[in-house]
């Protein structure tokens, strides 16, 4: 399902150059799936992606990336 769900991700990505909202949302929701994992370095990439994504946007300075950017640090 990991596998299918990076796949689907990186797709979308690549076709829409990652302006959809629920590219965030995957990104963030793979990001906890890895930690939950103690995949940290992985979990750690799909944070920074999606907080990338979101500053893109949203604006560098917007309110909802404080939860992003917590779950990064």
């Amino acid at each position: 399902a990991q596998a299918l769900a990076r796949v689907g991700l990186e797709s979308i990505v690549v076709s829409l150059d990652g302006t959809v909202q629920s590219l965030t949302d995957d990104g963030f929701n793979l990001g906890v799936l890895k930690h939950s994992q103690r995949e940290y370095v992985a979990a750690e990439a799909h944070f920074k992606r999606a907080l990338a994504i979101s500053e893109k946007q949203l604006g560098p300075e917007h309110p909802d990336l404080a939860t992003l950017a917590a779950a990064e640090a």
